[in-house]
């Protein structure tokens, strides 16, 4: 297991988590609600009238990924390459995202005081293979045959399936504390069946017409989002910040947020896992049992004090508030663009 530390070109699984990140907020992912606009956001009858609904079961998602993969797989053959459909199975995606095989409940103070933030259990515990391989439901269904690829045709293969998705000028924006802008005619075959799949929420978003629309309500989220690396913009959330902070601080752990703290200990259980080769080279590093049982122990403790100071300052009614707020400000200012925008591309939906 104490292979150099690798990078390898992004998978269509992988690729397809980076792209719902970089869209995050406004164009969805699966049948998710981007966070902040979960049921009861006022902009819901905005961005579901073109997205669709908000509900659909993991059937529905299952056959739109049949889909996608499906035109994927032929996309890839014209370019000269074997592709095999790569779908999470209906039972992965059945399984309650909010459970765990315990039954318990994440966000609550037994989640937490069973599996923390849940770190030690994917790196070092039973969850974990211990190999660097991806557990059941991320198997690449193309592994196999891309190792057998020589690295130029590796290269090639990549290039084809994801082409280059996110711009070096785009990349500067998310350093920027914004949303990157995806080019998805860059996307290779991926992007071109996932960019179909996008539907109305697509078409909305790269529409001319409404790019400065979407802009500002990108800020709404960017603004208030805690990615646990840089300074909250919003000061209402930066107050709510503070009185989780003074709580946490009570249990010794001198953190900012709720995202700071699961960053600290992501971090933490990085290192335990670095190390440096005679060449000076990054390698893995196998920890001791009792590196990872006391990263285990003080995972708990974190996520704990997390969830309790959470609870106490009622931190995430008080900031589905702050958003909610922001949305209605935002709607009360651009409502006549926005109802255009719903005229314009709900008609086209039902055109479909």
């Amino acid at each position: 297991m104490a292979a150099p530390l690798k990078t390898k070109p992004i998978s269509g699984l992988a690729a397809s988590a980076a792209l719902c990140i970089a869209a995050l907020a406004l164009t969805g992912c699966a049948a998710e609600a981007p966070e902040g606009q979960a049921e009861g956001s006022p902009l819901n009858k905005y961005m579901y009238a073109v997205w669709g609904s908000q509900e659909q079961d993991n059937s529905s998602f299952y056959k739109q990924q049949v889909k996608i993969e499906d035109q994927i797989a032929k996309c890839m053959a014209k370019e000269g390459f074997d592709y095999k459909p790569n779908l999470l199975s209906e039972e992965y995606l059945a399984a309650p995202a909010m459970e765990s095989e315990d039954g318990l409940e994440m966000g609550t103070v037994a989640y937490a005081e069973a599996h923390g933030y849940r770190i030690f259990d994917s790196m070092f515990g039973p969850e974990s293979k211990g190999d660097g391989t991806a557990d059941e439901g991320e198997v690449d269904a193309n592994a196999e045959y891309v190792s057998s690829l020589t690295d130029t045709e590796q290269q090639a293969y990549y290039e084809a399936l994801n082409g280059n998705p996110v711009q070096e000028d785009s990349m500067e924006d998310l350093e920027d504390g914004e949303f990157p802008q995806i080019d998805w005619s860059k996307m290779g075959c991926y992007g071109a069946a996932q960019n179909d799949a996008r539907g109305n929420a697509g078409l909305a978003r790269d529409d001319p017409e409404y790019q400065e629309l979407f802009e500002q309500m990108d800020k709404i989220y960017v603004e208030t989002n805690d990615n646990g690396e840089e300074p909250i913009i919003n000061e209402d959330v930066r107050k709510l910040n503070q009185k989780w902070a003074d709580c946490v601080s009570k249990a010794g752990f001198d953190v900012q947020s709720p995202g700071q703290a699961q960053t600290m200990m992501m971090q933490e259980s990085g290192k335990l896992t670095m190390g440096v080769d005679a060449a000076g080279a990054m390698t893995y590093r196998e920890p001791s049992t009792e590196e990872t049982e006391a990263f285990h122990a003080k995972e708990i403790k974190v996520a704990v004090a997390d969830v309790k100071c959470q609870e106490k300052t009622h931190y995430e009614e008080e900031r589905q508030k702050i958003v909610y707020g922001l949305e209605q400000k935002f709607i009360d200012e651009h409502k006549t663009k926005l109802d255009a925008m719903l005229v314009k591309y709900s008609s086209k939906k039902k055109e479909k």
